[in-house]
């Protein structure tokens, strides 16, 4: 299994859940597919995304793509997000 995970600070979360939920349609033409949304423990603004690949080449062009760029100004993302393609190494049981 692969993963997207996208690290980045929003200025408000609120605003910015909106926004990633209309990207909906792009994402999906990208192979990405559920995943999770977390944040740092008292920072609701401090986020990562994992979402699933399903197709690295497709993933790797909707993260450059212009409406990615522009998705992100306008939903408060701030600074360059930290991106990485991570594939499953090993299960861990607990």
């Amino acid at each position: 299994m692969t993963w997207l995970v996208v690290e980045h600070k929003v200025e408000d979360y609120a605003k910015w859940k909106p926004s990633f939920d209309a990207s909906k349609p792009q994402r999906d033409a990208a192979g990405l597919r559920g995943g999770y949304i977390m944040h740092s423990p008292g920072d609701p603004n401090d986020l990562t995304v994992a979402l699933q690949i399903d197709d690295i080449a497709k993933a790797r062009e909707f993260m450059q793509s212009d409406f990615l760029r522009e998705a992100i100004k306008q939903a408060g993302v701030i600074g360059e997000p930290v991106v990485k393609i991570l594939e499953v190494a090993d299960e861990v049981a607990c």
